[in-house]
């Protein structure tokens, strides 16, 4: 027989039970993320099972394997409740995006993209940022303390594009960012338009490549 049925055996039938809820419990905390967090019930766990091997008190272990239990039900409720968000807000943006598509038609039939730079960079990036939002919500959106937050983030982010944009499209107009002879410069502009919204990253790699030197020349001068 093997040593934990053996073990098992020697005890009354609700300590078997509570015990075998222990390991339910403990295969449960898989939920948690974060390692500290999840050794903390883990320690709460051993500790229950402390006492119904030591032979001390039953009632204190229910109670702390109630607490467990408590605490990764909260969680999951948490995480349905933010996976319901993450289904909310991934249906705004993929209506919103092909509603941009339509409006980036149109402004391409009534507009001259040359003499109105600033406002096709504006439009690009904000549909950088939409799609950014749309294929990346699961990785942006995690459950955790901070998930508020990341929405806020989230719900910005069109907006972070178009600032994103705006600051690319001075780039380009003081000539820090300088476009070949070879290429369009509309199809540039909308190209990189749609990077700066989609990654904030890249703009800021952009600063950070150019702005340094152009400060180094000034000081020179």
């Amino acid at each position: 027989m093997p040593e934990s049925k053996a073990r098992h055996t020697s005890y009354s039938k609700e300590e078997q039970e509570l015990l075998a809820d222990i390991e339910i419990a403990r295969k449960g905390l898989y939920v948690f993320k974060d390692s500290g967090e999840k050794q903390k019930w883990v320690d709460l766990l051993d500790k229950a099972e402390g006492e119904i091997t030591g032979g001390k008190n039953y009632v204190y272990a229910t109670k702390l394997v109630g607490r467990v239990n408590e605490v990764v039900d909260q969680l999951w409720k948490r995480i349905f409740r933010w996976q319901d968000i993450q289904r909310q807000v991934t249906t705004v943006f993929v209506v919103a995006i092909p509603i941009e598509l339509l409006a980036i038609a149109a402004y391409f039939y009534f507009v001259n993209i040359a003499e109105h730079g600033l406002y096709t960079a504006m439009l690009f990036g904000l549909l950088g940022g939409s799609l950014g939002v749309a294929l990346n919500i699961g990785k942006d959106l995690q459950i955790d303390s901070s998930n508020r937050l990341q929405m806020l983030r989230l719900i910005l982010r069109p907006f972070i594009g178009v600032i994103s944009a705006i600051v690319l499209y001075a780039l380009l107009q003081t000539k820090v960012l300088v476009v070949a002879p070879s290429a369009d410069a509309g199809s540039v502009l909308i190209l990189l338009s749609v990077f700066a919204g989609f990654s904030e990253r890249f703009i800021v790699k952009a600063l950070s490549d150019y702005i340094p030197s152009i400060i180094g020349h000034s000081k020179e001068a």
